[in-house]
């Protein structure tokens, strides 16, 4: 038996709360079924169109059936009980390829020509006029964009409350901030299916990063759609739409789903599939990753309660003594950021150590620096901020006897 995959069906008990997703995964001699659901944060009242409802819940179907499906990664896709339009499925052909992009290079995985779903061509986009009330969502994460995000809002006295996507348990990192932003947040449960984690263990299957981006802002559009929202805000900088490394005569990007092409490419979906009345969009989109540091230290009370370390959101390896590992590429470049605008003291009392004073970074900071290597796969800016960061950090000259710092100096100099 060839290998396949199925999205099954949807069910949808939305007065309580609750939405199921089913697959089916079929490879040589055996059929896996797996079943994820979202919990919303309380029952919807609201009458949604019913054409509307089905594009969010068939385009939430798609967007995290891509866990499962890349597992094994099969090339005949059947979907069972709607049918895409030829929009639909280009959208979902380019998320299922660019925004798998690293995976791919890390899996050595050929995926040119891999993904095609399956469409009708006489079928036509017949998106919904919706009446929302004129607010915003903002989708909150930990780290210091969503923050400068929520801070840029208050300041000019928008209507908006924040939400937050928990996979498999709670976040207490966030409650902190939410707390101090004092807006509502809605947080919605996403439970996956335990047999995602047993079968990633299989010598037989494939692991690797998924646009989870594009999966929050998935989510984001259902809650504005149940809870009269008009549109997502997220907080995605300038430089995340450069990419790490080229594969397959493809730009390999660690954070396409953030990028300024996933932004337009899924506006237009919406636009396009549920209603032009909707809307999801960056508003730092044209900051650089130091302007936006430079917006969040603004607001210094939050220094204590941030972390941009994803440890804190890991579903098998989440800290807990700290709220940063203070080992990986994220923790080196954020306290780099920090190192350029506050105190040595300030930034080692946030990160918890002087992480120019580790010599196990070096390498990693190299990376980041452009020296040596790709930029490292994660949410870090361009080896031209880490320089400039880098630099601002070297001329306070509070760090010029660490070993970061002179090795650094050392390239700088040699450049």
């Amino acid at each position: 038996m060839s290998q396949s995959f199925t999205f099954e069906g949807i069910d949808n008990n939305l007065k309580n709360g609750s939405i199921s997703f089913t697959y089916r995964l079929s490879t040589t001699g055996n059929s896996y079924f797996f079943t994820e659901t979202l919990t919303l944060p309380k029952p919807v009242t609201r009458e949604v169109p019913e054409p509307v409802l089905s594009s969010i819940l068939q385009m939430l179907h798609l967007m995290l059936g891509i866990s499962y499906w890349k597992l094994y990664c099969p090339k005949d896709i059947i979907i069972n009980r709607y049918t895409l339009k030829p929009s639909q499925a280009y959208f979902f052909n380019t998320l299922y390829t660019q925004g798998l992009g690293e995976f791919y290079f890390k899996n050595n995985i050929d995926f040119r020509g891999l993904v095609s779903f399956p469409s009708d061509t006489s079928l036509e986009s017949r998106p919904t006029k919706l009446r929302q009330n004129k607010r915003s969502l903002v989708g909150l994460g930990g780290g210091k964009d969503s923050i400068v995000v929520a801070e840029m809002l208050k300041s000019q006295n928008r209507a908006f409350d924040t939400y937050v996507v928990e996979t498999q348990h709670h976040y207490p990192l966030i409650d902190t901030i939410s707390s101090k932003l004092g807006k509502q947040t809605l947080m919605i449960k996403r439970m996956l299916d335990p047999q995602l984690m047993k079968l990633s263990k299989q010598p037989d299957t494939y692991n690797g990063h998924i646009p989870i981006s594009a999966v929050y802002g998935a989510i984001g559009v259902l809650l504005c759609v149940v809870y009269d929202y008009a549109s997502v805000l997220v907080g995605n900088e300038r430089s995340s739409s450069i990419g790490n490394t080229n594969y397959l005569g493809e730009e390999i990007n660690h954070q396409w789903s953030k990028s300024q092409t996933f932004e337009t490419l899924f506006q237009t979906f919406i636009h396009d599939t549920i209603s032009p009345q909707l809307n999801y969009l960056s508003l730092l989109r044209p900051l650089s990753e130091m302007q936006i540091m430079e917006l969040f230290i603004k607001s210094p009370d939050y220094l204590s309660l941030f972390s941009s370390c994803n440890r804190n959101f890991s579903i098998t390896h989440q800290l807990t003594h700290s709220k940063w590992c203070g080992e990986c590429p994220k923790c080196a470049f954020v306290f780099a950021l920090l190192a350029a605008f506050v105190s040595k003291e300030t930034a080692i009392s946030t990160v918890g150590k002087n992480l120019f004073a580790q010599k196990s970074l070096l390498s990693t900071y190299q990376e980041l620096w452009g020296e040596k290597g790709v930029k490292p796969f994660e949410c870090v800016g361009t080896p031209k901020e880490v320089t400039e960061a880098l630099s601002r950090a070297l001329n306070k000259g509070e760090y010029k006897d660490d070993v970061i710092m002179k090795y650094f100096y050392e390239y700088i100099k040699s450049s």
